[in-house]
């Protein structure tokens, strides 16, 4: 079984009404746990990241370098 992605109560109110419009179908939610089934990129989790819990605790952080995934 995977890790939880994300609490449900740690996601921004525009995720959790993305994914109950339908826009997000590649979320799982249980009780209280969000999982992705089919992987997330690293540049999409850093963003998730930054915009989030890190804005929200004053935590500036750069946007992601382009071409950073790119070998």
């Amino acid at each position: 079984m995977t890790q939880p992605s994300a609490r449900w109560a740690d996601l921004a109110e525009a995720s959790q009404q993305s994914y109950r419009d339908g826009g997000m179908p590649h979320w799982r939610v249980t009780p209280g746990e969000v999982r992705c089934t089919t992987g997330i990129c690293v540049e999409d989790v850093y963003s998730m990241v930054r915009d989030s819990g890190m804005r929200v605790r004053g935590v500036a952080l750069p946007a992601w370098p382009a071409g950073a995934a790119t070998p």
